[in-house]
């Protein structure tokens, strides 16, 4: 009965919520399980900083989270949504734009700035993202398929994480040769393309 109900909620819902919080949970993780490795080896800067870079990308995000979960609430879901979505797009096109362009490596150099201001714009576009996601939720779902719609959002983000898993070795392997040293330039710049699936759902759910 459940998933009877969840068939006649609003296409919003179903394609325009469901279909980014997989998309952004395949991005987020598949991302940050190589970030450190890039940081520190692409970018130069080494493992300590490399792994305070990254806290301070997950803690930031949380933070953030925090500072804009009521943007969905003032601006309206769908609109909350898209700035978060494009934010985070301009973002991860920068993160992989720097070592494509070549720019210097090294702590403070122009790749490390790069760099820097594209996780600045993925933490200002998640910290937007991920509470509006749930927002949603609760205003296109009533008693009878918010359960539900909540479980689904939990579930297609986990099943993101694991889809991460299985593309990016093989993106990387497959990139090592264009985008030396590693690959994971390629992955960066796969990951920023499929963060348009996730507008496109959002505009057109």
């Amino acid at each position: 009965q459940p998933f009877r109900d969840f068939s006649g909620s609003p296409s919003a819902l179903k394609w325009g919520i469901n279909v980014p919080a997989f998309m952004e949970g395949v991005i987020y993780f598949g991302t940050l399980t190589v970030m450190t490795k890039f940081l520190s080896e692409n970018v130069a800067l080494g493992d300590v900083h490399a792994g305070q870079m990254v806290a301070l990308f997950s803690g930031g995000i949380t933070g953030m989270m925090f500072l804009l979960g009521g943007l969905g609430d003032r601006w309206g879901i769908r609109r909350a949504l898209l700035f978060g979505l494009l934010t985070m797009i301009v973002g991860r096109t920068l993160i992989a734009l720097g070592e494509t362009l070549h720019m210097q490596p090294g702590v403070w150099s122009p790749l490390h700035l790069m760099v820097a201001a594209g996780m600045l714009c993925v933490v200002v576009g998640y910290g937007t993202f991920q509470p509006t996601l749930y927002a949603a939720v609760k205003h296109y779902t009533d008693e009878k398929t918010s359960a539900l719609g909540f479980a689904l959002i939990y579930s297609f983000t986990n099943l993101g994480a694991f889809a991460s898993g299985l593309l990016s070795p093989r993106v990387r392997h497959f990139s090592e040769k264009l985008l030396p040293p590693n690959g994971i330039t390629g992955v960066l710049w796969v990951y920023a393309v499929l963060s348009i699936v996730g507008v496109l759902a959002a505009a057109l759910g």
